[in-house]
């Protein structure tokens, strides 16, 4: 496939038409919603009548369901496993959304509370309660190679030999990961962003209180990351090679540290405890969160911090987006 700068202008909305990207950690899944569209667009062709169409507006009786639910509705244009676009916040890897098919999938995160730090580390005190107001979509995995190739921007960043495709973007800065975030906002007329910190652990312990999203101990069948010896485990992995968290996300723990929006801090003595970006601080460090590949299992924890200038690029650090609902 030419990517899109490769295209003029006006025909550059094709390559919007011409595939489904299938992922190895939800290859059915994916292959289902893919035949399941052709069906509904040969349907609705012939003029047949398409039952669960996400074309069709639902009955007020279906619409007071869902919402009964607890589902909200959701504006996209790929939709998975949502009827007619109506998502259950926090239902993991069952339901997510495109904005446009060269973009990255979302998923809905509930509203909710959480105890963000921990007592292992200085930077992680005082543990404190942050109160989510509101349910916000973020990405299943992070910005993987072949999202960005496909953007019109001019940094090309580096893939160290790792591969490109389904890994996950490197030697991206804070500024970079900005610059993609506004390149998808314009293309979709949707708010792409960054998460805040406070919303990034929240993601990542989807709900739980243990040091990672699955327990209290990692191993290499669930995280990539370096045992032993730093920078053992030598290169990223695809996204989706490992099991979700409970909310359907991605590698939140090790293969690559994520970039969120807000200064860095040195300890959360005075951050905000409504989930939002903490200003002041440090403006001349941005926080990564997440652990790389490279790291020990000490930095793949829900509440490992780090942070970095925000023009520094490496081969340990991605980013993953979030998209106001």
């Amino acid at each position: 496939m030419p990517k899109a700068v490769e295209l003029p202008e006006t025909i550059r909305p094709l390559l919007e038409l011409q595939a489904a990207r299938l992922h190895r950690a939800s290859f059915y899944d994916d292959a289902k919603a893919l035949s399941e569209g052709i069906a509904r667009l040969i349907a609705l062709a012939r003029g047949e009548a398409v039952a669960g169409s996400t074309s069709r507006r639902p009955s007020p009786n279906e619409a007071a369901r869902y919402q009964a639910e607890g589902r909200i509705k959701v504006d996209a244009k790929i939709v998975h496993g949502a009827p007619d676009g109506w998502f259950k916040p926090g239902a993991g890897k069952a339901e997510w959304f495109k904005d446009i098919d060269i973009g990255p999938e979302m998923v809905v995160v509930p509203a909710g509370e959480f105890t963000m730090g921990s007592n292992d580390h200085d930077s992680e005190k005082p543990p404190h309660k942050v109160t989510i107001r509101a349910p916000f979509a973020v990405g299943r995995f992070a910005v993987t190679f072949a999202e960005w190739d496909a953007a019109d921007l001019p940094h090309k960043p580096g893939d160290q030999g790792m591969g490109r495709g389904q890994r996950p973007a490197i030697n991206v800065s804070w500024e970079d990961a900005k610059a993609y975030a506004s390149w998808l906002s314009q293309k979709t007329g949707k708010e792409h962003r960054l998460l805040s910190e406070a919303e990034w652990e929240y993601c990542c312990r989807a709900g739980t209180t243990t040091k990672y999203a699955f327990g209290d101990s990692i191993t290499h069948q669930q995280v990539q990351f370096s045992e032993g010896e730093w920078g053992s485990a030598n290169q990223t992995v695809e996204v989706g090679k490992f099991p979700p968290n409970a909310w359907g996300l991605y590698d939140t723990h090790g293969n690559v540290w994520e970039w969120c929006e807000d200064n860095w801090h040195a300890d959360y003595k005075g951050a905000p405890q409504d989930g939002s970006v903490w200003q002041g601080g440090d403006a001349s460090l941005r926080v990564l969160r997440g652990g790389p590949w490279s790291g020990d299992s000490d930095d793949p924890r829900s509440a490992d911090r780090f942070r970095i200038r925000p023009d520094f690029r490496d081969g340990n650090i991605g980013f993953r987006l979030s998209r106001t609902l």
